[in-house]
């Protein structure tokens, strides 16, 4: 998978100090509105060596400030729909140093950020990290109405002292399902929206990592990132298990995932203690899975089209679990069959070590030591009877035919419904559901990108909801490019984003280098990070 994590230099002002943790969120440095716009307009002069950009529908409060509460994703066809908006400051005015890792879920945004002075690595997060079904509401109610809601709704987050909730404020909660902030412990830590950027600490004083690897994901109403210890936490929706630590509605704060090991569950699974560190995570749309050092692939949460990898064993404890098809704990993934129609005629124990994996929506994909790309899940395998159907699911890892012989795999992806495979030649592949069409591509790979266009080696190579991005090697070159069900559309498939010229020339109007380091895409937000 792409790297996503990198260590930056310089400041980024997008949060508050607010502090989410077992026992209460603080809220006790916050400024007056007043205050913290004089300081804003002072620090906004200040030279910072990176910056963080956003674009979309500030109403989900995943764009880091309230100040874009009205801010929604213009016209597809407009002017402003291909512009981003630099996010300047902290609510508390605390500086902190550059971001390590960020990710995009569909209603928020984490970032991994290490402050400058003590080294500290922290987690932070802001929109609706534990909220799926008020998105879905709140995108059928109209502007006009959404965004005086909306913005009620984040005036709140800045008087925590209130002791009781006015109407207006039941009225809310009653419509959208906002938690406002009061004296009351409970409330405060099952708050659904958060319009700053807030600190989400870790168990036993425990700090992410930074890694190569991607060790942060965001997906919806959930949230992954890996410790320095190694262990592996998660928090957010969990009807399905998808945070695996048993069914609940919410995980409210960051939480070990159980059954992390391949030893035998003598006293079942969730008894099992974490075997081996993890070294990078993936969220789908309601599962998980994850890496440890020994290469040991893990996969839990909901697994009703076979997204879990776990083939008829699995099978056997998804249909007797509490909540139908799903899994509240991690398994270990042990088949990565080769099918004897390939030239491969012999396996190793390379081609069950797994050194990148990655989730779409109700999908899998991972890539083994052996260079050996497999899928499993929806739609990604030749349909028995094409007659009925153009694809079938598989519920074990598929090998994917097509990809070019000799050429090493540096990076794979998974948008919605499609995998992406970036070759050591700059050449991308890719299989899955077609944009155009819907038509299913899973007999043979397709190529979207010919050698010699992506600058090598890739920065970043990740994909998103409909597309895959590519940030080339010295962060001038972002390109964008979807799965076409025609061979012509693919001919000139790549694209350069819209935003980008205007976003480069804005950095070095700013005294900054100019150079791109990650993109990040939601389901109605965007989030570019620039370098020094």
């Amino acid at each position: 998978m792409a790297s996503i994590s990198s260590k930056l230099g310089g400041r980024i002002r997008i949060g508050t100090n607010y502090r989410v943790g077992p026992c209460c969120i603080s809220a006790s440095n916050v400024a007056p509105t007043s205050t913290r716009k004089a300081a804003s307009m002072a620090r906004m002069q200040q030279r910072r060596g990176m910056a963080v950009y956003v674009s979309g529908d500030g109403w989900t409060g995943a764009l880091g400030s309230p100040d874009f509460v009205d801010f929604t994703r213009p016209a597809e066809n407009s002017e402003e729909a291909f512009s981003l908006t630099e996010v300047k400051q902290y609510a508390d005015q605390t500086p902190f140093s550059g971001v390590i890792a960020a990710a995009a879920g569909w209603g928020h945004s984490a970032l991994l950020i290490q402050d400058p002075s003590t080294k500290e690595k922290k987690l932070m997060v802001c929109g609706r990290p534990q909220d799926f079904q008020n998105l879905l509401r709140l995108r059928r109610i109209p502007p006009f109405i959404r965004s005086p809601l909306m913005k009620r709704s984040f005036d709140q987050f800045y008087e925590p002292d209130r002791d009781q909730p006015t109407m207006f404020d039941q009225l809310i909660d009653a419509m959208i399902g906002d938690k406002h902030p009061t004296i009351s412990t409970d409330r405060n830590l099952t708050r659904t929206v958060f319009p700053h950027f807030v600190t989400v600490p870790l168990p036993d004083d425990d700090e992410p990592i930074e890694s190569s690897s991607v060790v942060l994901s965001a997906s919806v109403g959930l949230t992954a990132v890996v410790g320095a210890s190694g262990k592996l936490y998660t928090m957010g929706i969990n009807s399905r298990g998808q945070c695996g630590v048993d069914f609940s509605n919410n995980v409210w704060t960051p939480t070990p995932v159980v059954g992390l090991s391949t030893a035998f569950p003598s006293e079942g699974r969730p008894k099992l203690e974490q075997e081996s560190n993890i070294v990078s995570v993936a969220l789908g749309l309601q599962h998980g899975l994850a890496i440890d050092e020994q290469g040991s692939l893990f996969s839990w949460g909901k697994g009703h089209r076979g997204q879990l990898g776990l083939g008829d064993k699995g099978q056997k404890f998804l249909d007797s679990s509490l909540v139908p098809h799903s899994l509240p704990y991690a398994m270990h993934v042990k088949h990565f069959p080769i099918p004897p129609t390939t030239t491969i005629t012999t396996t190793t124990p390379l081609d069950t070590r797994v050194v990148q994996v990655s989730a779409g929506w109700n999908h899998s994909a991972g890539l083994t030591k052996s260079n050996h790309v497999f899928v499993w899940g929806k739609n990604v395998a030749p349909s028995k009877d094409p007659k009925q159907q153009k694809a079938s699911d598989m519920d074990v890892p598929l090998l994917v035919q097509g990809l070019p012989e000799g050429l090493k795999v540096m990076h794979l992806s998974c948008g919605s419904h499609h995998t992406a495979v970036l070759l050591e030649d700059g050449s991308v592949y890719a299989v899955g559901v077609a944009t155009d069409n819907a038509e299913p591509i899973v007999e043979q790979a397709v190529e979207m990108i010919p050698p010699g266009i992506v600058d090598m080696p890739a920065r970043q190579f990740q994909s998103h909801v409909d597309r895959t991005t590519i940030v080339g090697r010295d962060g001038t070159q972002v390109l964008e490019v979807q799965l076409w069900s025609h061979e012509e559309l693919r001919e000139d498939a790549a694209a350069t984003p819209m935003w980008l010229d205007q976003l480069l020339q804005d950095e070095q109007n700013a005294g900054r280098p100019g150079k791109i380091r990650s993109v990040h895409r939601g389901w109605l937000h965007e989030i570019v990070i620039t370098e020094d």
